[in-house]
C-alpha cells in the first residue's frame, strides 16, 4: 500500500521485506518508504531499492535507540 505511487526496484522480494517489518504500523511503513525514497534520492537513483528498504529499518532502529538512550540518560521513564 505505502509503495504505490512511489517508483520501486521490481527486484525488490516483498515477502523478505515484510518478515523483516513485522510489528510496524501502518505509520512505520509510510515513514520507512519515504527514509529508503530519500536514501535512493541521495545516491541519485530515482527508484527505491531493497537495500534502501533494509537501511533505511537501520536508520529507523539507531534512531529509536539513540532516543532511547538520551531518555535514560536523563532520567526519563521510558
Amino acid at each position: 500500500v505505502h509503495a504505490r505511487n512511489k517508483a520501486v526496484d521490481p527486484s525488490i522480494n516483498w515477502t523478505e521485506v515484510a518478515r523483516a517489518m513485522a510489528g510496524f504500523t501502518g505509520a512505520d511503513c509510510m515513514g520507512l518508504m519515504q527514509r529508503a525514497q530519500r536514501m535512493a534520492g541521495r545516491q541519485g537513483r530515482d527508484a527505491i531499492t531493497e537495500d534502501d528498504m533494509y537501511a533505511a529499518m537501520e536508520n529507523k532502529a539507531m534512531e529509536t535507540f539513540s532516543e532511547y538512550n538520551d531518555a535514560l540518560k536523563m532520567g526519563v521513564d521510558t
